[in-house]
């Protein structure tokens, strides 16, 4: 198993391989840090380090790379990347780009209820230049190698241009707005399949316990095979093969989604299949046996995600940058986890969330509304 030996270095033997992460969090919504992970993502490549990607998280930006971990190969990869720090000035900032998935473009149009004004090329350049970064690292077996080369990578990156002044770093964060009214909108694109989303704009979790209450929870409604919303929407009405809820965040904005993929014509029966297994799961009492079958999903889904050394790395990078609180915690038996979440705020937590009054939806379609949609 990976053990954790500080906040930022993990280590698991039988490795030559170095999995890295760099995190930073800007003070800027999605739709530019999305600009910037790319310009940075241009930047790494004209440094050579093919392997690295950037890309916009929830709250963030990361910076994944996997490279060899043995000294020399250490040395190259912090030459190249104190080459990519240096040109942060001289980059030009990649222009703003439109969803290139469906995933993508039903996400914005969940999320674009936002009304502020993107910076100016110029202040992202000016926001560029003083990035500052946290540094994951994970790999062999070799502890002292791990923080020798996470503490040069830290010194590299973290190192202005000018005056070899480490840069401040922006903590600021933009109060999230969630809107007033709930709508339903209907967009025509050209896709195969159609799809369908409910989505409800909640508050964050007070506490561990509820954030662990609305996991086991989701697991029940539609986290997972065999859970109400499958059962309601693939196994009654076979309209999907795959239906499914998740938690979603971004921009300190907390949603519950309800995704339906189908045939082109099905739109508008997916719609009635969701708000029904909402409406049921939402009167319907709690069941002991659901909920450890939950928790005893929840806790084999963990492992499994944590079982690799980059997906360790991922999640410590994750609770840099926010998008996690911190490591849920899946330890011990399935009735731990219940204990721990609470029944009272089990039963919160469905009548509060799962009541479909309150969702707004959102449809991808290659055709037409009938006329029950706001046509985009």
């Amino acid at each position: 198993m990976t053990s954790l030996l500080t906040e930022d270095v993990l280590v698991r033997g039988n490795t030559d391989l170095m999995y890295l992460s760099l995190v930073t969090t800007p003070a800027v919504r999605w739709g530019a840090r999305s600009r910037l992970a790319h310009t940075l993502t241009e930047g790494l490549q004209r440094a050579g380090i093919v392997s690295a990607r950037a890309h916009a998280g929830s709250e963030g930006i990361f910076v994944t790379a996997t490279w060899r971990s043995d000294p020399r190969a250490v040395d190259e990869l912090v030459a190249r990347l104190h080459s990519w720090r240096e040109t942060f000035a001289d980059n030009m900032i990649a222009p703003a780009s439109p969803p290139t998935s469906p995933a993508e473009l039903i996400t914005a149009l969940t999320f674009d209820a936002d009304d502020e004004t993107d910076p100016t090329e110029g202040e992202l350049t000016s926001i560029l230049t003083t990035l500052s970064f946290d540094v994951v690292v994970g790999g062999g077996d070799c502890e002292s190698a791990l923080r020798s080369a996470r503490d040069r990578i830290c010194d590299v990156v973290n190192t202005a241009v000018e005056n070899g002044v480490k840069p401040k770093r922006e903590t600021a964060r933009r109060t999230p707005r969630r809107p007033d009214v709930t709508t339903r909108r209907w967009a025509q694109v050209p896709v195969r399949s159609s799809w369908v989303r409910w989505y409800r704009f909640i508050d964050p979790p007070t506490d561990p316990g509820e954030r662990l209450a609305r996991s086991l929870v989701n697991v029940a409604f539609g986290g997972v095979y065999g859970s109400h919303l499958v059962d309601c929407v693939r196994g009654q009405r076979g309209l999907s093969y795959s239906p499914q809820s998740t938690l979603l965040q971004r921009d300190g904005r907390h949603l519950l989604v309800v995704d339906v993929q189908t045939t082109p014509g099905d739109e508008d029966a997916c719609d009635d299949a969701i708000r029904t297994a909402l409406d049921q799961f939402a009167h319907r009492k709690l069941t002991r046996p659901s909920m450890v079958d939950a928790a005893r999903y929840l806790i084999g889904r963990t492992i499994v995600d944590r079982d690799s050394l980059q997906s360790a790395v991922d999640e410590r990078a994750a609770i840099y940058e926010g998008s996690l609180d911190s490591a849920l915690d899946t330890t011990g038996s399935p009735e731990d986890l219940l204990a721990r979440a609470g029944v009272d705020t089990l039963t919160r937590t469905v009548e509060t969330m799962y009541e479909p009054d309150g969702f707004g939806a959102v449809v991808l379609s290659p055709d037409r509304s009938n006329g029950k949609w706001v046509e985009l």
